[in-house]
Order: structure tokens, then sequence, then C-alpha cells
């Protein structure tokens, strides 16, 4: 991802910052004065992430947990027809 290599090469202090360049850089200003950079919730939380990792953990990954389920809880299931088994 672009606004990782930013983060990682010095270009951006903070995920913040390079996530609004890499927007302000792919918006296409003709067509749309909207943002359009990451759109996905989960890649700018990765990038977060990454920035947490980089600057303060000093480049040391986090200690890794382990953690067993105990226990799922379904409260509902949306009634499935027979169209929706079929698709998967």
């Amino acid at each position: 991802m672009i606004s990782i290599l930013l983060l990682a090469t010095g270009t951006f202090l903070t995920a913040k910052d390079s996530l609004n360049d890499f927007g302000e850089r792919k918006t296409d200003t003709s067509f749309s004065n909207k943002i359009q950079g990451v759109e996905m919730p989960a890649q700018s939380r990765y990038v977060g992430y990454f920035d947490i990792v980089k600057n303060v953990l000093n480049w040391e990954m986090p200690v890794k947990k382990t953690f067993k389920i105990r226990k799922i809880v379904i409260y509902s299931i949306q009634a499935l027809t027979e169209t929706d088994v079929a698709d998967g």
C-alpha cells in the first residue's frame, strides 16, 4: 500500500498525514472534489497499525499473545432461502 511506503521511507511521519496526501493525489478534482483516498476502513486501520509499529514500538513487533475461544454465542440468524444456500 502506498501510504505504508510513504510512512516507511519517512516521507510522512504519521498515518494521518500519509493517508491525507494519498487521498489528495488520488482524487481527480476535474471529476469531483470528494477525496478518493483509501476507501476500506480496514486499510486505514492497517496504516494506523503500521504507524504504531514504526513510531511507538520502534520497528519491534508486539509480543505474541495466544487466545483460546471458550464459547461462541449466536443470538439470531437470518432465515436462509434455497438461493442463499446454492450461492454458498
